[in-house]
């Protein structure tokens, strides 16, 4: 769903637009690494030694934008540029496994949450009007959202540490064609 209002001087088209719809990424980062020190000599598995595993998803569904846009017009065609605000809710979920068979016995442990987050989106297109009301838009837009950083130490009971860490970034190329109906006075 797209709303937006446009101003035209001469050749020139200045348009302020939001947009919202469906937006599905999903990213995911792993790390493994020894554990603390009074486990690292265990035999944990046959021989092998103690290691925790952490992963990190995070994934959107959503994507809302502001942006403005400015174009170049000749005959029934637009050719511009946009770039602004982009704003979508980011679930980020969290899991740490370890094959210790200590106590407590192969540790798993999760988290999960989610945050509305801004992030910034650019790009550009062409759009070609029909008639006076209807115009059909093809555009090219790139979207990305700072990196999201999950992290910590895992400690032993004589000092020794671990030390975790997964940072993802989520962006997305996004090809999109739309139909546009102008709604109000149209201009002669």
């Amino acid at each position: 769903v797209q709303f937006g209002y446009k101003w035209q001087i001469y050749n020139w088209l200045y348009r302020l637009e939001a947009d919202f719809g469906a937006f599905y990424q999903n990213r995911t980062a792993n790390t493994s690494t020894r554990l603390p020190a009074n486990t690292a000599a265990l035999d944990c598995n046959f021989g092998d030694p103690c290691v925790g595993s952490f992963s990190t998803s995070v994934k959107a569904d959503w994507l809302a934008t502001l942006r403005p846009r400015l174009g170049y017009t000749w005959d029934n065609t637009i050719l511009y540029v946009t770039g602004g605000l982009a704003v979508s809710r980011i679930s980020v979920s969290q899991s740490y496994s370890d094959n210790n068979p200590s106590n407590p016995p192969l540790a798993v442990v999760s988290y999960s949450g989610a945050q509305t987050k801004a992030g910034w989106i650019v790009g550009g297109g062409v759009e070609h009007a029909f008639n006076e009301r209807w115009s059909l838009k093809a555009e090219y837009l790139f979207v990305r959202f700072d990196n999201i950083n999950a992290g910590g130490r895992l400690t032993d009971s004589v000092g020794g540490y671990a030390d975790f860490s997964n940072s993802l970034r989520l962006s997305s190329n996004i090809m999109r064609v739309g139909f546009n109906y102008r709604f109000g006075g149209v201009s002669q």
